[in-house]
Protein backbone atom coordinates (compact mmCIF):
# COMPACT_ATOMS: atom_id res chain seq x y z
CA UNK A 1 0.00 0.00 0.00
CA UNK A 2 1.08 3.39 -0.83
CA UNK A 3 2.37 5.97 1.90
CA UNK A 4 -0.69 8.91 2.68
CA UNK A 5 0.13 11.93 0.78
CA UNK A 6 0.59 15.17 3.08
CA UNK A 7 -1.66 17.68 2.05
CA UNK A 8 -1.08 21.34 3.54
CA UNK A 9 -3.67 23.69 4.47
CA UNK A 10 -2.66 27.11 5.69
CA UNK A 11 -5.90 29.12 7.28
CA UNK A 12 -5.74 32.52 8.22
CA UNK A 13 -8.87 33.82 8.89
CA UNK A 14 -12.44 32.40 9.16
CA UNK A 15 -13.85 33.50 6.03
CA UNK A 16 -11.74 31.45 4.47
CA UNK A 17 -12.14 28.61 6.72
CA UNK A 18 -15.95 28.64 5.94
CA UNK A 19 -15.24 27.85 2.42
CA UNK A 20 -13.09 25.28 3.10
CA UNK A 21 -14.57 23.33 5.52
CA UNK A 22 -16.39 20.79 3.43
CA UNK A 23 -12.97 20.22 1.77
CA UNK A 24 -11.07 19.81 4.84
CA UNK A 25 -13.62 17.66 5.71
CA UNK A 26 -12.85 15.48 2.76
CA UNK A 27 -9.81 15.48 3.06
CA UNK A 28 -9.55 14.55 6.55
CA UNK A 29 -11.79 11.39 5.58
CA UNK A 30 -9.96 10.30 2.69
CA UNK A 31 -7.97 7.00 3.58
CA UNK A 32 -4.75 7.81 1.40
CA UNK A 33 -4.86 11.42 2.11
CA UNK A 34 -3.12 13.00 5.31
CA UNK A 35 -4.50 16.56 6.83
CA UNK A 36 -2.07 19.00 7.88
CA UNK A 37 -3.28 22.45 9.21
CA UNK A 38 -1.43 25.25 9.93
CA UNK A 39 -3.44 28.09 11.92
CA UNK A 40 -3.07 31.80 12.05
CA UNK A 41 -2.79 33.39 15.52
CA UNK A 42 -1.74 37.18 16.59
CA UNK A 43 1.75 37.87 16.55
CA UNK A 44 1.71 38.49 20.60
CA UNK A 45 1.71 34.78 20.92
CA UNK A 46 5.33 34.55 18.80
CA UNK A 47 6.71 38.18 18.88
CA UNK A 48 6.20 39.87 21.28
CA UNK A 49 8.33 43.22 20.92
CA UNK A 50 8.08 43.45 17.50
CA UNK A 51 4.27 43.34 17.70
CA UNK A 52 4.42 46.09 20.16
CA UNK A 53 6.38 47.66 18.00
CA UNK A 54 4.39 47.05 14.62
CA UNK A 55 0.42 46.85 15.73
CA UNK A 56 -1.39 49.89 15.63
CA UNK A 57 -4.44 48.97 18.36
CA UNK A 58 -6.72 51.56 19.71
CA UNK A 59 -5.93 51.51 22.91
CA UNK A 60 -2.32 50.67 24.01
CA UNK A 61 -3.60 50.98 28.07
CA UNK A 62 -5.83 47.88 27.05
CA UNK A 63 -4.18 46.47 24.41
CA UNK A 64 -0.79 45.92 26.36
CA UNK A 65 -1.47 43.84 29.29
CA UNK A 66 -3.25 41.30 26.67
CA UNK A 67 -0.12 41.18 24.66
CA UNK A 68 1.73 40.29 27.73
CA UNK A 69 -0.60 37.87 28.91
CA UNK A 70 -0.59 36.28 25.73
CA UNK A 71 3.62 35.89 25.34
CA UNK A 72 3.64 34.52 28.91
CA UNK A 73 0.77 31.49 27.57
CA UNK A 74 3.18 31.03 24.46
CA UNK A 75 5.79 30.04 27.00
CA UNK A 76 3.11 27.14 28.50
CA UNK A 77 3.70 25.65 24.85
CA UNK A 78 1.58 25.31 21.28
CA UNK A 79 -2.02 23.29 22.75
CA UNK A 80 -2.22 26.36 25.33
CA UNK A 81 -1.65 29.07 22.07
CA UNK A 82 -4.09 26.88 20.21
CA UNK A 83 -6.44 26.17 21.91
CA UNK A 84 -6.89 29.95 22.98
CA UNK A 85 -6.24 31.62 19.13
CA UNK A 86 -10.19 32.20 18.13
CA UNK A 87 -9.69 30.31 14.67
CA UNK A 88 -7.90 27.61 16.21
CA UNK A 89 -10.48 27.37 18.48
CA UNK A 90 -13.41 26.60 15.66
CA UNK A 91 -10.67 24.16 13.85
CA UNK A 92 -10.62 22.26 17.11
CA UNK A 93 -14.61 22.41 17.93
CA UNK A 94 -14.93 20.74 14.49
CA UNK A 95 -12.58 17.82 14.81
CA UNK A 96 -9.26 19.33 13.30
CA UNK A 97 -5.94 18.55 14.69
CA UNK A 98 -4.01 21.19 13.89
CA UNK A 99 0.09 20.32 12.93
CA UNK A 100 1.19 24.23 13.75
CA UNK A 101 0.18 27.80 14.38
CA UNK A 102 2.05 30.98 13.10
CA UNK A 103 2.40 33.93 14.55
CA UNK A 104 1.68 37.03 12.00
CA UNK A 105 -1.68 39.29 12.57
CA UNK A 106 -0.65 42.81 13.79
CA UNK A 107 -3.20 44.82 15.86
CA UNK A 108 -4.63 47.78 13.66
CA UNK A 109 -6.82 48.15 10.31
CA UNK A 110 -4.11 50.37 8.56
CA UNK A 111 -3.20 49.34 4.94
CA UNK A 112 0.88 49.87 6.89
CA UNK A 113 -0.52 46.84 9.84
CA UNK A 114 -1.95 44.43 7.35
CA UNK A 115 1.19 44.43 4.88
CA UNK A 116 3.11 43.81 7.92
CA UNK A 117 1.03 41.21 8.81
CA UNK A 118 1.08 39.36 5.38
CA UNK A 119 4.78 39.70 5.71
CA UNK A 120 5.89 37.96 8.76
CA UNK A 121 3.20 35.62 8.09
CA UNK A 122 4.90 34.77 4.71
CA UNK A 123 8.43 34.05 6.57
CA UNK A 124 7.02 31.80 8.95
CA UNK A 125 4.87 29.75 6.54
CA UNK A 126 7.81 29.10 4.52
CA UNK A 127 9.46 28.22 7.81
CA UNK A 128 6.25 25.58 8.44
CA UNK A 129 6.66 24.38 4.80
CA UNK A 130 9.97 23.07 5.04
CA UNK A 131 9.54 21.67 8.54
CA UNK A 132 6.06 19.47 7.60
CA UNK A 133 7.70 18.38 4.00
CA UNK A 134 4.11 17.94 2.29
CA UNK A 135 3.21 16.59 -1.15
CA UNK A 136 0.91 19.21 -1.87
Amino acid sequence: MNAKRKILMPIFNRAHYGRLRPVLKAIQNHPQLELKIVVGVPAAYGYFFKNIAHSRPRSWRTALPWYVLARVRSFIGKEYVLRNAFLAQNLIRDGFELESYVPMFFDGGRSETMAKTVSLGIGRLVEEIKKIKPDT
